[in-house]
């Protein structure tokens, strides 16, 4: 058709945490575990992804798209807003990684040598940290969560009433580097809904889990949470029961 006109309509979505353009994307796995755990990353130094049971994908970068979930956050958001909460895993997660003797199951890990200019608001950042990760994973998988309950947050600097924290130790004598991050399980039987997913990076894993209620009696690790105000963390074994 002469004059005809062809449009090509680009949707973006909204950032989650603030409404803004979502023009940036967060890594699955932190950028600084992923060079502590495989070093230099590029064509010769190339670092393989795989999902599930798909064949492993080549990665010649750090900054991979393949590394990142989709955009859902503005890039004001992704950086400035939530970059103390980044550098507050990045300090606990290297803690953990160098300390020598080397972390084992059961050990109470005092945080004062990792935050000794705040421990209070150092672990609230870890907290916020996978707050962020969290609702990214609500997004771009469509878990049936509020996000903006985990937006609010994250906005307003406090700790998500029903989110905790796991701290785990990784056995695996036959593999020695690895980065992870798993699938949302999700439960909803009546009134009780729960959420839990985990986070792993070498030795060390953090097991996210939101629940409604819990049972202290049928749960088999330590559950963290900011309000807890212990100074210290319990290592518990990779696999244990959460709630």
């Amino acid at each position: 058709m002469v004059g005809a006109e062809f449009v090509i309509a680009i949707f973006m979505k909204n950032c989650w945490i603030c409404g803004d353009l979502a023009d940036s994307a967060e890594h699955m796995i932190k950028a600084s575990n992923i060079k502590a755990m495989f070093g230099k990353i590029d064509n010769g130094h190339p670092l393989f992804r795989r999902i599930d049971d798909e064949k492993h994908e080549r990665i010649a970068g750090i900054k991979s798209e393949k590394l990142k979930f989709e955009k859902s956050l503005c890039s004001g958001c992704n950086n400035a807003r939530t970059q103390k909460h980044d550098k507050a895993w990045e300090k606990l997660s290297n803690y953990l990684l160098v300390r020598s003797p080397k972390i084992d199951v059961g050990e109470r890990i005092r945080l004062r040598p990792v935050f000794n200019d705040g421990l209070r608001k150092g672990m609230l950042g870890v907290h916020l940290y996978f707050l962020k990760l969290f609702g990214c994973l609500i997004i771009e998988n469509e878990i049936p969560l509020d996000s903006q309950e985990f937006a609010n947050c994250i906005l307003n600097d406090y700790a998500h009433p029903n989110v905790y924290l796991s701290f785990l130790v990784v056995k695996n004598q036959n593999i020695k580097k690895q980065a992870a991050i798993s699938q949302v399980t999700y439960i909803q039987k009546g009134e009780f809904v729960s959420a839990q997913w985990m986070y792993i990076v070498g030795s060390i894993a953090v097991n996210v889990t939101l629940a409604s209620s819990v049972r202290p009696n049928k749960r088999e690790v330590h559950l963290w949470h900011p309000t807890s105000f212990d100074k210290h963390i319990v290592l518990d074994q990779l696999g244990k029961r959460a709630y």
